[in-house]
């Protein structure tokens, strides 16, 4: 059993593991309560340090669904890359680790990418803080998005107009041709890796779909990438995140309304990157080739950022000069 055979499949589901002991038995029961069978779980061992490997060992024992592959650590764009090299299934979706999808969603996904022949269905999620149900307002849950089948660069249109716009990669079932017919994979060695592979993913998507379903559960917790502490490694890799982007406008034949959305984003993670380079420069983490090669890109592709913006950031300073930096 979890052996590799070249025979298409309906659905593969991607999960890198990596140092998720306590989060992977929930991670691993979810994807195996489906009323639906034509699948497979590609588990990534990234290296994990911890004893993650084992429950799934002992679950693919089991069943034949599960297929291990393992390397050394390479971080999670490089994990999952390995996952769409492995998979067979027709559509691809991925799963965190320390997440879960809701029972017997399988199911549904794939009858509604394969009644309206879709590149791209994009679905909600419920957010969770460790083992409760959140209370917060969740912006994973978009009840008032268009339900009508549009193009890629349309969606993402929208989505940026009304503000419901979100890069994570889970929240997206893809045609696995897609990927391979276009090259494209997760940038490796980086975090905020969503930022620049799912508004590209988008733009090569002609048809593309949103449903208000709660498939998938996110979990917040200390220690996970998403919410931990490493400034410093986020930033630099929002930086690569900006700049590839900015080469792919300039560099690709798109339209009026592809490069309107691209340089939207770009302009916000810009904002983004340089509001907290300030924050680390009175940390006494100075950024400062990095903040250089931005300015520069500001200049060269007149990246408007907006005088209130850099008010804010003119406040932002004098409140540290004044206040300091209050440590978390």
């Amino acid at each position: 059993m979890g052996c590799f055979k070249n025979v298409m499949i309906k659905i593969s589901i991607v999960v890198p593991v990596y140092n998720v002991e306590k989060y992977i038995k929930k991670c691993i029961d979810s994807l195996l309560e489906q009323n639906f069978d034509d699948y497979e779980i590609i588990i990534v061992n990234d290296g994990t340090r911890d004893n993650s490997m084992d429950y799934v060992r002992q679950v693919q024992k089991k069943t034949d669904k599960i297929i291990i592959y393992e390397q050394e650590n390479a971080g999670l764009s490089a994990a999952r890359n390995s996952g769409i090299r492995l998979a067979r299934g027709k559509y691809i979706l991925f799963c965190d680790s320390d997440d879960a999808l809701v029972q017997n969603c399988l199911l549904k996904l794939y009858n509604e990418m394969e009644a309206n022949n879709l590149d791209l269905l994009i679905y909600d999620a419920e957010l969770r803080y460790e083992n409760e149900k959140s209370t917060h307002d969740n912006l994973y849950n978009r009840p008032n998005i268009c339900e009508d089948i549009i193009s890629g660069k349309e969606m993402l249109s929208s989505l940026l107009k009304d503000g419901y716009f979100l890069a994570s990669s889970c929240l997206y079932i893809v045609q696995r041709e897609i990927l391979i017919k276009n090259g494209l994979r997760f940038e490796e060695g980086i975090l905020h890796e969503d930022e620049l592979f799912t508004p590209i993913l988008l733009l090569y998507s002609e048809r593309v779909k949103h449903k208000n379903w709660m498939i998938y559960q996110r979990y917040i917790r200390e220690g996970s990438i998403m919410t931990g502490r490493n400034l410093v490694k986020r930033m630099m890799g929002l930086k690569i995140v900006i700049l590839k982007l900015i080469d792919y406008t300039n560099y690709n034949k798109l339209d009026k309304v592809e490069i309107y959305s691209l340089r939207v984003l770009i302009k916000r993670h810009i904002r983004h990157f340089l509001a907290q380079a300030l924050l680390l420069k009175y940390k006494g983490i100075d950024l400062k080739d990095e903040r250089g090669m931005i300015y520069k890109a500001i200049m060269e592709n007149k990246l408007a950022l907006g005088v209130k913006f850099w008010m804010y950031l003119c406040c932002l300073k004098v409140r540290y000069m004044i206040y300091g930096i209050k440590e978390d």
